[in-house]
């Protein structure tokens, strides 16, 4: 059975109901007339910027302009909304345009995972999800990131499978590429797959995934280093007024700190994600994505 047999009859009808949510959600939202706030129109304002010079032409000015962004996110933060101004100049709803990519970006990782419907639910039960969306937020475009990541490490069967090995190391330098907190919940997996490559004499393998990776963010780290290590240093300083909790570095490992995200994750997602998460984990089950999930969401609580 070749991909696009396989895809039509097993994964249509779930891109249907996908595509159905999108829309309901962009034709919602555009009805009531709402628009970004926060970060969200100097996303859309560079975002817009950097697309008109693509329509114009004018690519050096594009590659150049586009190079220089350093703060508050690095370049790929932007693409999803620079994509859909592209394609869509005269429309007023880029933001709702590149928050349905980044949202299909999403499903495709849950349904790599073997999450499917039930995955995509999970997600479309979460008000942050929606919010994000709206307002062309980068923590989503990073999670698409991070999932599209370990999703693809999942379906290259331990590192067996070429394609999928160099979509992991495509998607982490992405994740590099796109904000500078993402690869806290990247490093574990990687030392899983460290592991495997050990295991199964599959070094060669994580060295396609590591090229993938450069080839994404080599050019652009290497001439930004210093820079980044400035700004990034500087948001740890109490000193800088760029830190927004000072308690985070006062008293990192105090009871308040550790359980700080787990209860953000409660309030968003409810008692009940957690405890089918951990039934997730417990029930024995061969070629489970478990373990990546877990080492990705634990390498992410212990760094924050």
């Amino acid at each position: 059975m070749t991909n696009l047999q396989r895809w039509l009859s097993t994964r249509w009808w779930q891109e249907l109901i996908v595509w159905s949510t999108l829309w309901y959600w962009f034709s919602t939202i555009k009805t009531i007339g709402r628009f970004p706030g926060g970060d969200g129109p100097h996303i859309l304002g560079t975002a817009g910027r950097l697309a008109q010079q693509v329509y114009d032409g004018s690519i050096y000015w594009f590659i150049l302009c586009f190079s220089s962004l350093l703060g508050p996110h690095p370049p790929f933060a932007y693409l999803p909304f620079t994509t859909s101004a592209v394609l869509f100049p005269e429309q007023s709803w880029n933001h709702l345009i590149g928050g349905m990519i980044v949202l299909w970006l999403i499903w495709d990782g849950l349904y790599r995972l073997k999450a499917g419907i039930i995955g995509w639910l999970w997600i479309c039960a979460s008000p942050l999800t929606w919010l994000q969306a709206e307002n062309a937020g980068i923590d989503l475009v990073a999670a698409a990131c991070i999932i599209q990541s370990l999703s693809h490490l999942y379906a290259s069967d331990k590192l067996s499978k070429n394609r999928h090995v160099l979509g992991w190391g495509f998607w982490i330098g992405a994740a590099f590429m796109t904000k500078y907190t993402a690869p806290m919940f990247l490093w574990m997996p990687c030392l899983l797959a460290g592991t495997w490559a050990i295991r199964y004499g599959r070094m060669r393998k994580i060295g396609l995934g590591v090229l993938a990776f450069l080839i994404v963010a080599l050019p652009w780290w290497s001439t930004h280093i210093n820079q980044v290590m400035g700004y990034v240093l500087a948001s740890g300083d109490a000193s800088s007024g760029l830190l927004t909790n000072k308690a985070i570095i006062d008293n990192p490992w105090s009871s308040e700190n550790i359980t700080w995200y787990l209860g953000a994750f409660v309030d968003a997602l409810g008692w009940q994600t957690g405890f089918w998460f951990l039934v997730f984990l417990v029930i024995p089950k061969k070629n489970s994505p478990k373990y990546i999930l877990f080492s990705g969401i634990l390498g992410g609580w212990l760094m924050l």
